[in-house]
C-alpha cells in the first residue's frame, strides 16, 4: 500500500460526531498541515435527503470558522441567497422568514438549515462586518418541474444596473418591468 500523506492521514479514518472534539481534530489537523491555508475548500454531498449530510456541514463550517473560514455556499438559488446573506449579517427579518424565502430546492424546510441560519446570525452579532460570516448560493434558479418567477432575478438586476450606471441609463423603468412581468403564478403553473 503506498503511504498516505500527512494531509490524508489527518483525516483518514473515522471519528466521532457525539460532541465534536474528533472531528475539530481531524480538520485542524488537516488545515494545519498545509504550508498555508487553502482559501476555498470543497464539500460535497454523496447523495441528497440524507439527514446526517447537513449537520455534518454545519459541525465542519463552525471548525472551518474557527480556522478564519468566513463564508459558505450550498447548492441553493444564488439570487434567493441574498436575502438569506442579508438576514445572517444583521438586517432586519426574522429567522420564519429567511427560511421561507431565501431557498430553493425545499431546503428552507431543513431543520439543519434552521441550525445553520440560527448559529450564522447568532455569531455575526456584534462583530465588525470583516468578520462576519457570509452565505452564498451557486446553483440557478430552477426546480425539476417548474421555475419560480423571474421577478425578484430581473428586479435585482435592474436594481443593480440602476445603481452602477444610473437610472437615466434604461428606455425603460421600473415600472415597464411589473407590466412586463405580469402575474408571477403563471410561472409555476404547472398545468401550462
Amino acid at each position: 500500500m503506498a503511504s498516505t500523506s500527512p494531509i490524508t492521514a489527518a483525516v483518514y479514518g473515522s471519528f466521532a460526531l457525539d460532541d465534536g472534539r474528533e472531528l475539530t481534530a481531524a480538520l485542524s489537523s488537516l488545515i494545519e498541515a498545509r504550508d498555508s491555508p487553502p482559501k476555498p475548500l470543497a464539500l460535497g454531498e454523496p447523495t441528497h435527503g440524507e439527514p446526517v449530510f447537513p449537520y455534518l456541514r454545519n459541525r465542519i463550517f463552525q471548525v472551518l470558522v474557527e480556522h478564519g473560514f468566513r463564508s459558505i455556499a450550498v447548492e441553493s438559488d444564488q439570487i434567493a441567497a441574498l436575502q438569506f446573506d442579508a438576514f445572517v449579517r444583521g438586517e432586519a427579518g426574522t429567522l420564519n422568514q429567511a427560511m421561507a424565502e431565501s431557498f430553493s430546492h425545499g431546503l428552507g424546510q431543513l431543520d439543519a438549515i434552521r441550525e445553520l441560519v440560527a448559529w450564522m446570525r447568532a455569531y455575526n452579532h456584534g462583530r465588525p462586518a470583516a468578520e462576519r460570516l457570509a452565505f452564498y448560493g451557486f446553483d440557478a434558479p430552477l426546480e425539476t418541474t417548474s421555475a419560480p418567477s423571474s421577478r425578484r432575478y430581473l428586479q435585482h438586476l435592474h436594481g443593480y444596473l440602476t445603481e452602477h450606471l444610473g437610472p437615466d441609463s434604461f428606455l425603460h423603468g421600473h415600472a415597464d418591468l411589473e407590466r412586463l412581468l405580469d402575474h408571477d403564478e403563471r410561472w409555476s403553473d404547472r398545468q401550462r
